[in-house]
């Protein structure tokens, strides 16, 4: 008796580091942040499912958002804790179609697969990441799609924000903070959290982000227009800055008319008759 009253400890420490107890959908999603990543915690809406509030939308975005994220709960089938399984897989490709499927039908936006990742969290795979880039009228964007298992529910997230400069937020690092906090360990606060990332193949088929070619030098004017002046600078001519010979050019005729030419007869002019002095009405 005295070994089994020493093994109880012992099992009982191994059921408590046991798999942790699943949880509903509103409770996970309480467990997610009020910042991650620089990424602001928004608004909780329930999503359109059958039956209502069996899905939950919450909203994230930077202060001044640059970039906006959402993060979906909700069931869709049994959900592996390992993002290498195969429903999450396919969960992730449905995502990924879904988007390009949309993207023609929002006016000029286009949009291409660039990379996939697996995103760990706390040692171990946690997200299945895609990176999509393309453009949104005339700016270019970048757009990340996550999507994982916890507590036997997915869990989707998405970010997009302008592809110009420097990025306002790194999205796989808000991925992973978000990865620790439904996993029931987020990440203390004020330590800075770097994503760890292992590349994926693309799948059969994906349209892959080509970059787009840089633009050609515009083009001013013909280089003989220009001559080398004073001190190696390049001038153009004084004619190219202001319309000077235009306009002699243009007065030369009146000029012509009033120069005679050489050997040429003079001209006969009628002067009028010089005016005759009158006599003041004083007399004198």
């Amino acid at each position: 008796m005295r070994w089994a009253a020493a093994l109880l400890p012992l099992g009982l420490a191994a059921c408590a580091s046991g798999p942790p107890a699943p949880v509903d959908i509103p409770t996970l999603a309480a467990r997610l942040p009020q910042e991650a990543a620089g990424m602001i915690r928004g608004d909780t809406t329930p999503m359109e499912t059958d039956p209502p509030g069996a899905a939950l939308a919450v909203a994230y975005a930077t202060a001044n958002r640059a970039a906006a994220g959402q993060v979906q709960i909700f069931d869709d089938g049994a959900a592996a804790a390992d993002p290498r399984a195969p429903e999450v897989a396919a969960q992730l490709d449905r995502t990924v179609q879904e988007a390009l499927a949309s993207a023609p039908n929002r006016g000029s936006q286009r949009l291409s697969v660039q990379e996939m990742n697996l995103v760990s969290a706390g040692g171990q795979p946690a997200l299945r990441c895609a990176t999509l880039r393309g453009n949104f009228g005339r700016t270019p964007i970048v757009t990340t799609l996550c999507v994982g298992g916890f507590s036997g529910h997915f869990l989707r997230l998405e970010v997009t924000m302008p592809d110009r400069g420097a990025p306002p937020v790194q999205p796989l690092d808000f991925a992973t903070a978000i990865a620790l906090a439904a996993k029931g360990t987020p990440q203390a606060a004020g330590q800075p959290i770097v994503a760890v990332t292992e590349a994926l193949p693309l799948p059969a088929g994906t349209p892959v982000y080509e970059p787009p070619e840089p633009p050609a030098p515009r083009y001013y004017g013909a280089p003989a227009r220009y001559h080398r002046s004073y001190r190696g600078r390049y001038v153009a001519p004084r004619s190219h800055y202001y319309q000077a010979p235009a306009r002699r050019q243009y007065h030369a005729p009146v000029r012509a008319q009033a120069v005679p030419r050489a050997g040429a007869a003079p001209r006969a002019t009628a002067r009028a008759p010089a005016r005759q002095a009158t006599p003041s009405r004083r007399g004198h």
